[in-house]
């Protein structure tokens, strides 16, 4: 099941139950998570997916960019036990479907170089290499979308 969260405690909550799922976790590269919820909470969609009552996994985008019609993915995270279930896929899916729904030309996001099972995910998705962020080890990516 997947949920749509919109208040700032609440992913607060959700960023904090996730953080150490990143690897290296969250909180290396988000200093402050009460701070960054109030931006996603302002201005991004979230949605969590609940499998066996527990949170498994989550995805950020931000779907508000009107003059270039480009989404962007910022977090899209499942806990290791849930892997492999088609979670992420779903929550993907899910961004998609928005995308597509708000007349979005693409989705792109960023990477780190080092996480190959996401960027597979990714390609197996029709996101392709478009460019690389030294300053952030990470591949940027694209995806279509019509």
């Amino acid at each position: 099941m997947i949920e749509l969260v919109s208040k700032k405690e609440e992913i607060e909550h959700l960023l904090e139950e996730m953080k150490n799922v990143f690897n290296p976790p969250l909180t290396t590269r988000i200093s402050n998570l009460s701070e960054y919820a109030e931006k996603l909470a302002k201005f991004a969609n979230v949605y969590y997916s609940i499998l066996d009552g527990e949170v498994c996994g989550f995805i950020c985008f931000y779907n508000n960019d009107d003059d270039s019609k480009i989404a962007y993915i910022s977090q899209l995270a499942v806990k290791e036990r849930f892997q492999g279930k088609g979670i992420g896929q779903n929550l993907l899916d899910k961004c998609v479907e928005i995308a597509k729904k708000t007349n979005r030309v693409a989705i792109e996001l960023e990477v780190d170089d080092e996480n190959e099972k996401a960027i597979s995910f990714y390609k197996k998705n029709g996101f392709v290499f478009i460019g690389k962020r030294t300053e952030f080890q990470s591949h940027h990516m694209r995806k279509i979308i019509s």
